[in-house]
């Protein structure tokens, strides 16, 4: 729209002076060569710029870009020009230059300052959704957290340690304390130390292997050094709460948790043996797992938007969840 508007202006201020076949020609020559540099920018040196945040190597890089566009951008302007025979003695070679100068460093300009402005739009609303879906989700979100059932379990197991005057009573209180904190208020911010969230983790695991007891085989592998790095929330305990919740029925029920990090991205897994299903009206069954894993969806695509891969896979005897997330 923005460049048949251009081509539509050039062509009626040329055409009225130097007939409309030659204008039409002029305009489209002319505007074609200025998209060029604008896309330049807009697609490479501004989609870079937003990605890293180094002004510095983006003034730079927009400088050799004018420095290298201005000539060529000069040469066609100026043939260009040179088909109208009234001003082929008129316009120098140098005017040219100036003139190619100056719309190179405009239209550039311009382009940055929409590019920019729409990414600070884009960002805005994607605040603004995130806020929204906060609101709307919370007390859904932390219901899909706060699993009554193991909740209720822990304490039960809790009542029976003390009953025994259990040396692990005390840790199993701290435990469950330290996860109920992080969960209610240590987690309000939109990113947490990693750190916090694989002790919360270490936590659940810890009460869950207190609630299945020995049945069950658990094996997990989370680091031991997190690197500052910084993640969304409460994003993996869905995944560990259908774990342990489908497939505890059976012998030889496992459940494998491991979490690793690479460079600049975290790779998380939840292997799980798969039970009988039990025989559940067809409405509770549309309910089983739905708020929790449809909610960590959506912060998913929310918080880590074409930043992030979730697989899940569900075979006869085994179902896996593979996360990806760049950091």
């Amino acid at each position: 729209m923005i460049w048949s508007t251009l081509i539509l202006i050039i062509y009626l201020s040329v055409g009225f002076n130097f007939g409309y076949q030659e204008a039409l020609i002029y305009a489209l020559i002319d505007v074609g060569i200025i998209a060029i540099g604008v896309y330049i920018n807009m697609y490479i040196l501004l989609k870079s710029f937003l990605e890293t945040r180094a002004f510095g190597k983006y003034l730079l890089q927009v400088f050799l870009l004018i420095l290298v566009f201005s000539p060529i951008y000069t040469l066609v302007f100026y043939w260009n020009l040179q088909r109208f025979e009234s001003l082929h003695e008129v316009v120098t070679y140098a005017d040219a230059m100036k003139q190619g100068i100056l719309n190179s460093a405009a239209f550039i300009f311009i382009s940055t300052i929409l590019k920019l402005a729409k990414a600070w739009f884009s960002q805005k609303a994607t605040t603004r959704e995130l806020e929204k879906q906060n609101l709307t989700t919370e007390l859904n979100f932390l219901k899909s957290q706060v699993n009554p059932h193991f909740l209720f379990n822990t304490l039960n197991n809790l009542y029976a340690l003390t009953l025994q005057k259990s040396d692990t009573a005390p840790e199993v209180v701290l435990q469950l304390s330290d996860l109920l904190r992080y969960m209610l208020y240590d987690c309000n911010e939109q990113r947490v130390p990693l750190e916090k969230e694989v002790h919360y983790i270490k936590n659940y695991i810890a009460l869950e292997k207190l609630r299945q007891g020995e049945h069950v085989n658990i094996d997990v592998q989370l680091p031991d050094e997190t690197k500052d790095v910084h993640i969304a929330p409460l994003l993996f305990v869905p995944f560990l709460e259908n774990a342990f919740k489908h497939g505890m029925n059976i012998n030889n029920a496992f459940v494998k948790v491991q979490m690793e990090l690479k460079e600049q991205q975290l790779f998380f897994r939840v292997d799980n043996s798969v039970g009988k299903k039990p025989n559940l009206p067809i409405d509770q069954k549309k309910k089983s797992g739905g708020i929790g894993l449809e909610n960590v969806k959506r912060r998913l695509a929310l918080m880590y938007p074409k930043k992030h891969n979730l697989r899940i896979k569900s075979g006869a005897e085994q179902h896996t969840v593979l996360l990806k997330i760049e950091l």
